[in-house]
């Protein structure tokens, strides 16, 4: 679509003054946008007709950006190259608001795009999500400029626009009306460690997460932060769910619900629940055998999933879950190892995991070897599930 066509410059300006190649990939670029948005809402159309959870599309927004931006570098070089050699530059620029608006969209998608990258975002969490947002608030608009109302170019605004709405208002009222604001109990643990007690009568599934936004904390609470509930909700329907979660204290947000949490033994605080989000599609306790594999704070997706397979003991084929938990001070055990040892009986083979980028990164090269084994018939085991979760957004 993009190569492919030819000539990418026409031979006369009798034909037009664009260049085709920069025709072609300006409206592909546009036409990216409603899928960028939607990749990255929490509630949208994708989710709703497939059943994948928001965070598990993060990839594909970020794809997306990439090949959006590209495009508009594509879109872009051929305009400057022809009105350098036409002599028409400088002109163009100050009389020509499409033409300078282009330019300066590029600055806030450059910024989105290489910012965005896995360590910068990881490490500096919070600045980059402000900051994300921030230079989407400008993007946006100064591609709306851009366009200048041209041919269709309106449409996908209004499709981007009535999808991102669509998710805001999905996500609103059902943290307004259904989740509503729950009380909490913080409760310091040794170990600089904040237990998170949620009175809510809302219902989650084993290993998924919410995104809690916490009052009484100044300006981090115009913020939600994911966190994975450690605990299973009550099976009446009648009961109050107790939902447990449990932070490190480090610096910034979590550093100010640790100076909460010292004021007394209990501390409490309103909180806004959002979700749940993600955990596990279908049940481990299908499976013969599990194993349940977690690195460091990890372990919070791995034992509500634990507690589920033993309360399923007495209905659920799965007889024998093993648990491996490494942390910091262990250091890395050898999962290619573990993994394989567990294949190496007979049945079906659940794995659940969840840890740093590296330790999952491990866990599903680990299991792909398995899996090939299993097509050449060089291992016990029938069959080898895996799902993995991996810390960051």
């Amino acid at each position: 679509m993009t190569l492919g066509p030819k000539p990418y410059y026409w031979p006369s300006m009798a034909y037009g003054g664009s260049p085709p190649i920069a025709t072609r990939t300006g409206w592909l670029s546009l036409a990216m946008l409603p899928f960028l948005i939607t990749f990255a809402t929490k509630w949208n159309i994708i989710t709703l007709l497939t059943g994948v959870s928001h965070e598990r599309l993060q990839v594909y927004h970020r794809w997306v950006a990439w090949v959006m931006y590209v495009l508009a570098l594509i879109h872009t070089f051929p305009f400057i190259i022809l009105n350098i050699k036409n002599g028409t530059m400088v002109a163009a620029w100050k009389t020509r608001v499409w033409y300078w608006s282009g330019v300066a969209a590029l600055v806030p998608q450059t910024w989105l795009v290489f910012m965005s990258w896995g360590p910068i975002r990881n490490r500096f969490y919070e600045i980059f999500k402000w900051l994300h947002y921030l230079a989407a608030a400008f993007f946006i608009p100064l591609l709306f400029i851009h366009c200048n109302f041209r041919l269709t170019s309106w449409d996908y605004f209004f499709a981007t626009a009535a999808l991102y709405v669509f998710s805001f208002l999905v996500r609103w009222i059902r943290t307004l009306f259904y989740n509503r604001i729950a009380s909490a109990n913080l409760e310091l643990l040794p170990g600089d460690m904040v237990k998170v007690s949620i009175s809510t009568r809302v219902k989650w599934k084993p290993g998924q997460h919410f995104f809690i936004r916490f009052f009484g904390t100044g300006i981090h609470a115009l913020s939600a932060h994911p966190f994975t509930v450690a605990t299973l909700p009550n099976t009446s329907d009648s009961q109050q769910n107790v939902a447990d979660v449990y932070i490190r204290v480090r610096k910034g947000f979590t550093g100010r619900l640790g100076s909460m949490a010292k004021r007394g033994k209990l501390t409490e605080i309103g909180v806004m629940l959002d979700g749940p989000y993600g955990g596990v599609q279908g049940s481990l306790t299908s499976y013969d055998r599990v194993l349940l594999l977690g690195g460091g704070a990890g372990i919070t997706f791995i034992v509500p999933l634990l507690l589920d397979v033993v309360r399923r003991y007495d209905e659920a084929p799965c007889k024998q879950v093993d648990v491996v938990w490494a942390t910091r001070s262990q250091g890395r055990p050898n999962l290619p190892q573990i993994i394989q040892n567990a294949a190496m009986h007979g049945g079906t083979l659940g794995i659940a995991a969840c840890g740093p980028e590296s330790f999952s990164f491990d866990v599903r090269n680990a299991a792909s070897d398995v899996q090939l084994k299993i097509a050449q018939q060089q291992v016990p085991v029938r069959e080898l599930w895996l799902h993995t979760e991996t810390f960051g957004w």
